[in-house]
């Protein structure tokens, strides 16, 4: 991709860059705030979930109690509507990027998810 890409990306989006292992989720939020990108914006939620599933599941935890969750994301950005967190996660399991437990109770990161899978079927 072209810098000028990049650079319409970031301002769309500058939660994307929770992604990248030496960016954490609150210098996304300093540049997304520059951009006008505050409150209970979707791309501000997800940059945020993604961060907190991406660094517990580093730390070796690949699954969050989804109420944990929910204080996690309330320590990191404030108070969000349990509404748009709940429709962001749903557009997440969508996209393939997190994995919800079948009883609808824990969440992680759908890469986690798989590599345990893999390693299970590897020791079987």
């Amino acid at each position: 991709k072209s810098p000028d890409t990049l650079i319409d990306v970031i301002k769309t989006n500058p939660y994307v860059l929770v992604e990248v292992d030496s960016i954490g989720f609150k210098k996304a939020d300093e540049i997304a705030a520059k951009c006008g990108i505050t409150g209970n914006n979707p791309n501000r939620v997800k940059g945020c979930i993604i961060y907190i599933l991406t660094t517990n599941g580093a730390s070796g935890r690949s699954y969050l109690h989804y109420a944990e969750l929910l204080q996690n994301i309330n320590s990191y950005i404030g108070y969000v509507d349990e509404d748009v967190i709940n429709q962001v996660a749903q557009n997440l399991v969508e996209e393939k990027l997190v994995h919800v437990s079948q009883d609808g109770q824990f969440i992680g990161l759908s890469k986690f998810h798989d590599l345990e899978k893999n390693i299970a079927i590897e020791l079987i």
